[in-house]
């Protein structure tokens, strides 16, 4: 009578021993690779020259018509958008090449 008890005493206590056992932590699944940028993911460098000039040629068109967005490339994008009638002709025509040189790559 005392080992069918015992047995059923150490029954009982099993799952509880079981249930109190830490589970291995979970892995999140590795993240998904990053997109690929438009154009292939990597400028060409006929696009990077034309940045360049771009950048040389709108640098004061930048710090006259948009003093409050130098810095952050969204908002010079932005402001330079809204004033496009404003900028340069030498700016204006460094985009125009930038333009030409993304839509060739």
């Amino acid at each position: 009578m005392r080992l069918v008890l015992a047995a059923a005493l150490v029954l009982l206590a099993l799952p509880a021993a079981v249930l109190a056992q830490d589970a291995p932590p979970a892995q999140s699944p590795a993240p998904p690779p990053a997109a690929p940028r438009a154009g292939g993911g990597h400028a060409t460098p006929a696009v990077r020259a034309a940045r360049r000039a771009a950048r040389e040629a709108c640098a004061a068109d930048i710090v006259k018509l948009c003093p409050d967005a130098a810095g952050d490339r969204a908002k010079v994008f932005q402001c330079m958008r809204g004033r496009r009638n404003e900028v340069s002709a030498a700016c204006r025509d460094a985009l125009g090449s930038l333009m030409a040189a993304r839509a060739d790559q």
